[in-house]
């Protein structure tokens, strides 16, 4: 199933900070192509954003050495195939390098976000809180593709 999505809420939560800083930092990982230079404007134009590109032509070490320099609070992942590396994201955030991974892929139009989340479950109202399908997304549902 495929949603309409607002990219700004999937890298960025709508959790009010105090002390969040003024420009908030994605590495971008991916070829010199428009994908990645669109991104790349988009986040930047509104000045919040500081964006680190990463080139994916070199080796996944000169990824996770930016990132651990950066410290992001969102990774960015264009995927040139559908079927790329799909270990990435997960061995990113399994590593703590991040906590929020992005993959965006021209081939279908398709942004898979990962994140880890660690949260307490004090009760089932809880729980269903996180599970139940309106509360787990703010995207409004739209046709499968297939």
């Amino acid at each position: 199933m495929v949603f309409n999505m607002n990219f700004n809420a999937l890298i960025e939560p709508e959790r009010p900070d105090p002390e969040a800083r003024l420009t908030r930092r994605a590495v971008l990982w991916g070829r010199e192509d428009m994908l990645s230079q669109s991104v790349s404007l988009f986040l930047e134009i509104g000045k919040i954003w500081e964006v680190v590109r990463v080139s994916n032509d070199g080796d996944i070490g000169s990824l996770t050495r930016k990132i651990k320099a950066v410290r992001p609070e969102v990774v960015i992942l264009c995927m040139d195939r559908v079927n790329g590396d799909s270990s990435l994201p997960l061995r990113l955030i399994n590593e703590r390098l991040c906590f929020r991974v992005v993959t965006l892929s021209l081939e279908n139009n398709v942004a898979q976000v990962y994140s880890k989340q660690n949260l307490i479950i004090r009760g089932v109202r809880d729980l269903l809180s996180i599970i139940e399908p309106e509360n787990s997304s703010n995207c409004t549902p739209g046709k499968e593709v297939g």
